[in-house]
């Protein structure tokens, strides 16, 4: 059928039936072809049509005629490889012309599909990427049609998708790394900076990305860009930022340490979280923060014991607490245990609580052992068995000799 009523509009002189026959291909997409050779032309007719119509329905049309053979037909992928790089280039140009969202899930596919030879278009697409995105803001910053800025701005957000997929593919190459970081580092400055939140979560991703294996000057900047946004109305998007925060903290422990700035950043972070945010997944978080610093720089932040203790200390004084909640601020304190027995008791010791006379001491114990069930995973269970490991064989003061 495809063969008789469809093929033949490949060529029609008319684009509504050029386009009408890209539809029909959608429509068939998953249809058992018997021959292999009627697949190839439904395949060569949509890209021919996406690479040289000159009418944009037509090109639009052919773009998701080829994201469903994709996606039904694996053969269809190795015939695509040699011409990928010229249909994202056409894609690209698709998407600044139409602002068309469900494009940017095209151009998705394709970077997912082809990791591996993204990587000789890489730089020059998230240029132009990161271009269509800057014009998209000018433009929705002078946009009155509500409807109409709610368009642009879910385009917008499929851009910023797009670029994540672009960069998770590439994220191993050395070489174009650093290009791609240097492009992104002004749009990530123009969202934080100018407190863009709907692109918030996206931008928190593809910083998440941008520091998972190595922390540059550049990124150590955005670092101070996300604290910045974070103070002025950030908070709530504390849990898209943690990722990211994670990496700050483990990926490289030297440049971490070598600026105070930089851990002040994770306490104040975690500090406003723990007594502004009402919901206790964030607060989880916020601990898990100060726990995951403790044992990954230990020996190192004396200074900042005291600090992060009282934080984990602070939120077991309160009445109103998950088990799971108050088990992540017990593992804070078990892990400045290990970290140093001798300092950690010492300031457990000198913590006073609230309308009590009781020892902190005797009831964190206490608190610990009854709760020692809800410490499920290997890293938990891990870590308080190191840190009572590391009490038991260091010498304790008198007062502390019965605990």
């Amino acid at each position: 059928m495809l063969q008789a009523h469809v093929y033949g509009d490949f060529n029609s002189s008319h684009g509504f039936l050029r386009a009408r026959a890209c539809w029909t291909i959608q429509r068939f997409a998953a249809a058992k072809f018997s021959n292999r050779d009627n697949l190839k032309t439904a395949f060569e007719g949509v890209r021919v049509l996406l690479l040289n119509d000159k009418e944009l329905p037509v090109t639009i049309e052919a773009s998701f005629a080829l994201q469903s053979l994709l996606q039904k037909q694996p053969a269809t992928k190795d015939l695509l490889a040699p011409h990928v790089g010229n249909v994202i280039q056409k894609l690209l140009v698709s998407i600044k012309e139409t602002e068309n969202e469900d494009l940017t899930y095209v151009m998705q596919e394709l970077i997912e599909k082809y990791s591996e030879d993204i990587h000789t278009v890489a730089v020059p697409l998230v240029t132009e990427l990161v271009k269509t995105f800057q014009a998209m803001l000018e433009e929705l910053a002078e946009a009155e049609d509500e409807d109409n800025s709610s368009y642009k701005t879910m385009t917008a957000m499929g851009i910023l998708n797009t670029i994540q997929n672009l960069l998770s593919a590439v994220s191993q190459n050395k070489k174009i790394m650093p290009k791609i970081e240097n492009i992104l580092a002004d749009l990530i400055s123009t969202v934080l900076k100018g407190g863009i939140v709907d692109y918030y979560e996206e931008i928190f991703q593809m910083i998440q990305i941008l520091t998972a294996l190595r922390v540059t000057s550049v990124m150590w900047n955005v670092l101070f860009q996300m604290y910045e946004a974070f103070k002025n109305d950030g908070h709530d998007y504390f849990p898209d930022m943690m990722g990211a925060l994670h990496n700050y903290a483990t990926v490289d422990s030297s440049k971490f340490l070598s600026n105070p700035q930089y851990i002040e950043i994770m306490y104040n972070i975690s500090k406003t979280v723990l007594k502004k945010q009402e919901s206790e997944d964030p607060q989880y978080n916020a601990l898990k923060l100060v726990e995951v610093i403790i044992v990954n720089h230990r020996g190192k932040i004396d200074h900042m014991l005291h600090m992060f203790m009282s934080l984990a200390l602070d939120k077991l004084a309160q009445s109103v607490q998950t088990q799971e909640l108050r088990a992540m601020a017990l593992l804070v304190v078990v892990a400045a245990i290990w970290y140093n027995p001798l300092l950690a008791m010492h300031l457990l010791d000198k913590y006073k609580l609230p309308n009590s006379s009781e020892s902190v001491v005797e009831q964190f114990f206490n608190q610990l052992f009854s709760d020692a069930e809800v410490f499920i995973g290997i890293h938990d269970k891990k870590v308080a068995v190191l840190g009572l490991c590391e009490l038991i064989m260091h010498p304790q003061p008198p007062n502390h000799s019965s605990t």
